[in-house]
């Protein structure tokens, strides 16, 4: 996977209307306020990764509190699609990105999104909307 790019980059339009918020109100574990999960995507068309990168961005301060990773295959696909190098079980789900910094806040933003993806199709299926979106070649040619 190339850098990710976000969605609101290709689609301003549907990601304004679509991007998934949640408020958090006070006297829960993390600070008051409203916080969206902002979708990233590789950019390279040839790639058939099937995941996304969730970036939880505090609309307050715009501090990114955690960043998700998400597939929605099974291990077998990504066995295969990676060629034997990875296992496989450990893309499928949602997992905090090993690869990013993340806040002391990650668990529950983590926990929330796999609450989400688990109980609310409709949103899993906007996902892997926005990915097949993305993954449409340009006809602008950009990335």
């Amino acid at each position: 996977m190339q850098n990710m790019k976000a969605f609101l980059s290709r689609y301003p339009r549907e990601a304004t209307q679509e991007t998934r918020t949640i408020m958090i109100p006070h006297g829960e574990p993390v600070p008051a306020g409203t916080y969206g999960y902002l979708e990233f995507f590789c950019p390279d068309t040839e790639c058939d990764c099937r995941r996304v990168l969730v970036s939880v961005v505090s609309r307050g301060t715009g501090g990114v509190m955690a960043t998700l990773s998400y597939g929605w295959e099974t291990a077998e696909f990504y066995r295969n699609w990676s060629h034997g190098d990875q296992p496989g079980e450990d893309m499928v789900g949602v997992s905090l990105d090993p690869l990013a910094p993340q806040t002391e806040y990650a668990g529950y933003f983590l926990r929330a999104f796999r609450n989400m993806v688990s109980v609310d199709r409709a949103y899993r299926d906007r996902i892997r909307r926005h990915y097949e979106m993305f993954k449409r070649p340009r006809k602008d040619g950009g990335a």
